[in-house]
């Protein structure tokens, strides 16, 4: 499957969460800030310079829709 070892993390307010941590509230904010077209076009870009099986954490900075990805060993790609 493209791109299953990518996970997700939510920073708010300063906090990082995976999706399994976040409250009902959390899950609002995040729905309301969302712009899931930059996260899918970010997504697929990592996915193209680092190949299918990339396995990084892409950090999702709530309100901002800031996105950044980590590889496995903590670099910035």
């Amino acid at each position: 499957m493209r791109g299953k070892n990518i996970s997700n993390v939510y920073i708010i307010d300063g906090n990082e969460l995976n999706s399994k941590e976040l409250t009902n509230d959390q899950l609002v904010l995040i729905e309301t800030y969302e712009n899931r077209q930059l996260y899918n076009d970010f997504r697929n870009r990592i996915l193209e310079q680092e190949g299918d099986d990339v396995e990084c954490t892409i950090k999702i900075i709530i309100p901002d829709m800031v996105l950044e990805a980590i590889d496995e060993f903590g670099v910035k790609i």
